[in-house]
């Protein structure tokens, strides 16, 4: 006979609970090795479609899971301007992003992917997308772009230089084309 309630109820268990404390207190089972000696429960790289597909335009896993990351805080932005603030803020670049210069977009003025603040003045890179700017007409717009930047005064600064980096040739060789874009050297298309 029980001595005590807590006794009772300790031999009288349902058997949903005598399933759940069945595990308590020992020690964890060892799992058995596949053919080639790798655990079963072994965490899984899980990632995502929207990913892979970035991995295979930018060739590593790593950076396209940054891109990704970035996209979320900025999801306005192309997939080249990215990769380019990727590589920026890799290198701990001071940068202004998506400034409006002569009123922005909407009176007429322009929009610099970069503003890189140099001493008293600043550089400007475009990041430009060969579907968009590849075109005749586009071209002498960009030009145009180009030429009403130089001068402009941003943030006290006024631009001196201004450099285009096309998608292609960052997809290419982004700390190439980014290390020339930063001392104000375009690559070409």
């Amino acid at each position: 006979m029980p001595s005590s309630i807590h006794e009772k109820f300790r031999k009288i268990k349902p058997r949903s609970l005598r399933r759940t404390m069945k595990g308590i207190g020992r020690e964890p089972r060892q799992l058995p090795k596949l053919k080639d000696e790798k655990r079963i429960n072994q965490p899984l790289d899980i990632v995502d479609e929207k990913t892979r597909q970035t991995e295979r335009v930018l060739g590593d896993l790593t950076q396209a899971k940054r891109v990704i990351k970035l996209q979320e805080e900025f999801p306005r932005g192309t997939l080249p301007e990215l990769v380019a603030m990727d590589w920026l803020n890799s290198r701990h670049h001071h940068y202004f992003y998506q400034v409006e210069v002569l009123g922005g977009r909407r009176a007429g003025g322009l929009v610099p992917d970069f503003v890189l603040p140099k001493g008293g003045e600043a550089l400007a890179i475009l990041v430009q997308g060969t579907y968009w700017h590849e075109g005749f007409e586009n071209v002498q717009k960009t030009q145009t772009a180009v030429e009403r930047l130089k001068g402009s005064i941003v943030f006290g600064q006024r631009i001196s230089e201004v450099v285009e980096v096309w998608d292609r040739k960052l997809f290419e060789d982004r700390d190439r084309v980014m290390g020339l874009a930063v001392v104000g050297i375009g690559v070409g298309r």
